[in-house]
């Protein structure tokens, strides 16, 4: 049963779309409770749900406006506003595996994508549409074993680091990070300076990614 307390022993968080930020996650306010199923239908859910969910996932918030993505270390449940992204099993060996979710989380949460999915989809059904998986995999995205694909990872990890904090003290140092980002991911797109001004301009306007 959910819930919304986690006052049952054995309660596990469930995120929702609105609970994805770019670089963080809202803390949970409901929760699944397998004490409130039956005690073997309960234990077999528990069990499922720990082998769907496990901790180190990307999450995507489903709902537009705006692409949001967040790295969860944490085995949380999640409702279908939001897509789970998990590296295949067969590229662990790859040199690239150890920070593609750090990787793939700057590149969606980057203008760049913004800009693009923004301008590349004319929504027309709702105010609030939802994200494709289709939509995601065609964002402009440089090869995960580019020369500087582990920086760009690298730069991801410390703006989630800084939105997890969120403390006014770190707002210009975490700024300078994104921009340092969105120049890098620009460079390794091999964006002209037109391009680059247009995307800003557009974002400017926008007021927000």
């Amino acid at each position: 049963a959910i819930i919304k307390s986690r006052i049952s022993a054995g309660a596990l968080p469930i995120l929702q779309g609105s609970d994805v930020q770019r670089y963080a996650i809202k803390t949970p306010t409901r929760f699944y409770s397998p004490a409130e199923e039956s005690t073997m239908g309960g234990m077999q859910k528990r069990r499922t749900f720990s082998s769907k969910f496990p901790a180190g996932k990307l999450l995507v918030r489903r709902v537009f406006p705006g692409l949001a993505a967040a790295y969860d270390p944490d085995p949380n449940l999640t409702l279908n506003t939001i897509y789970v992204l998990m590296a295949r099993p067969e590229y662990a060996k790859a040199p690239h595996f150890s920070y593609l979710h750090w990787f793939l989380l700057g590149v969606i949460n980057s203008g760049i994508a913004s800009f693009w999915f923004r301008n590349a989809f004319v929504f027309q059904e709702n105010l609030f549409p939802y994200v494709r998986l289709s939509q995601l995999r065609r964002l402009p995205c440089p090869p995960p074993d580019h020369p500087y694909a582990s920086q760009l990872a690298e730069l991801a990890h410390t703006l989630s680091l800084a939105h997890q904090k969120s403390s006014a003290s770190g707002y210009e140092a975490l700024q300078q990070t994104e921009q340092h980002l969105e120049i890098l991911l620009a460079d390794m797109l091999g964006l002209s300076e037109p391009e680059r001004k247009m995307i800003q301009l557009s974002l400017s306007q926008i007021g927000s990614k």
